[in-house]
């Protein structure tokens, strides 16, 4: 979930839009991670924006 890319990976991708990842961290139960509406989130985000060209 954590970006590893550099500034120069960013760069090279000429991205016109950025799409942030937001997401709690907050109970959801005994079933689910603190996490999960970030990992919701990030999952989204990654779809959103496609494959790095």
């Amino acid at each position: 979930m954590l970006v590893r890319d550099t500034t120069d990976d960013v760069r090279d991708r000429r991205a016109f839009v950025a799409v942030p990842p937001i997401g709690d961290l907050e109970q959801h139960g005994p079933h689910l991670p603190l996490v999960a509406d970030t990992v919701i989130a990030c999952t989204t985000a990654r779809e959103v924006a496609g494959p790095p060209r």
